[in-house]
């Protein structure tokens, strides 16, 4: 019985890497200072974490929300991106990078586009959507992550929230159809 927990401590990040492992399935961890930090913090913090342990990373979280990072400023976080996915595929290129879900999807494509300015890697990365609340959702978040990045979404997060008295089931069916299409690779709950 797997959950997802904030993990404060590196003791209780240890364990729960330790946790996932026992069951033989890889964990996903996600990233996210709320403020950028020196180039070299970025780069010590990813290269520790590719090289101790075997795990999935996805830098940052929904960077446009200032909830989430700083002042919702996309280019200090494709600044982040940019440093950190270097660092991962010098240190250990077989470690699997998801970057980061935007809340609005609109701001997919200008988002993207910094990311190619800044020369991150779309062969060696893959793309987060996060969808909450109505099947169109999800499809409207995977369908910007396609369309912006020509590339298929990990689901890194979705779910039934606020009024949706349907419950999950037509969100699960929205997204076994996002499969079928090629339009989504993987998803987490």
């Amino acid at each position: 019985k797997l959950k997802y927990e904030k993990a404060d401590t590196l003791k209780t990040f240890e364990k729960l890497i330790r946790e996932a492992l026992s069951f033989n399935y890889k964990p996903l961890v996600v990233v996210n200072t709320r403020d950028p930090r020196p180039e070299e913090d970025v780069r010590r913090i990813f290269r520790t974490l590719a090289t101790r342990y075997d795990v999935d990373i996805e830098i940052l979280n929904e960077p446009n929300e200032a909830t989430y990072w700083r002042d919702g400023n996309l280019e200090t976080a494709a600044d982040v991106i940019m440093i950190a996915a270097e660092e991962i595929k010098r240190v250990k290129p077989e470690t699997r990078v998801i970057v980061c879900a935007l809340t609005d999807p609109s701001k997919m494509v200008p988002f993207v586009k910094l990311l190619r300015e800044r020369n991150v890697n779309f062969n060696q990365v893959e793309f987060a959507a996060h969808g909450y609340g109505e099947p169109w959702v999800l499809e409207w978040v995977v369908s910007a992550v396609v369309k912006a990045t020509g590339k298929p979404a990990v689901v890194t997060e979705f779910g039934v929230v606020g009024e949706n008295k349907r419950g999950i089931i037509p969100l699960l069916d929205k997204l076994w159809e996002l499969f079928g299409q090629g339009r989504v690779i993987q998803a987490f709950a």
